[in-house]
């Protein structure tokens, strides 16, 4: 499965190259959490790699993630990972938004 930033581009986001990737939690605590962690980033990604649009409840029972956490993890995918998670209001409901990883922001470059 891979993300792709638009059809005509040619790169591509392979989940499992994410995986391997070694996302830096910062601080003791995180560095003591960073399996668990690491497990949630890969189910919320590996779900929203199919570029739907997700609340974060739905994106909570599809990942089996809680909702704080699935929150947290797209920020990862967005500041860590540098991918684009894009957010729109849900009709009719100004205070739920939904959320589509949609592929890579070529403007940042990724850590080692």
């Amino acid at each position: 499965m891979s993300l792709h930033r638009t059809p005509a581009d040619e790169r591509q986001l392979d989940i499992q190259e994410v995986i391997a990737w070694r996302v830096v939690f910062a601080g003791k605590r995180l560095r003591d959490d960073a399996p668990r962690l690491g497990a949630q980033l890969a189910r919320v990604l590996e779900l929203m790699s199919d570029r739907q649009w997700r609340t974060l409840a739905r994106i909570r029972a599809e990942a089996e993630v809680p909702e704080a956490s699935a929150s947290a993890r797209l920020r990862d995918l967005r500041n860590k990972l540098h991918l684009i998670v894009s957010r729109r209001r849900v009709k009719d409901c100004k205070a739920v938004w939904e959320y589509q990883v949609s592929g890579r922001d070529e403007r940042k470059e990724l850590a080692p």
